[in-house]
């Protein structure tokens, strides 16, 4: 059972995560940032998980 609400848990929070980095990419690209900062941090997130 732990197994399967930490693994839940896990898919929820990298949901939230790329919602996050996709609505706020036009933000980012307006503010001069390059893609690779968003695409950085989804993978830096995905190793908190």
């Amino acid at each position: 059972m732990c197994v399967s609400v930490n693994n839940n848990n896990a898919k929820l929070y990298l949901s939230i995560i790329d919602d996050v980095i996709e609505n706020t990419r036009e933000l980012f690209v307006d503010e001069g940032l390059e893609d690779q900062v968003l695409d950085d941090l989804r993978h830096v997130s995905s190793f908190s998980v």
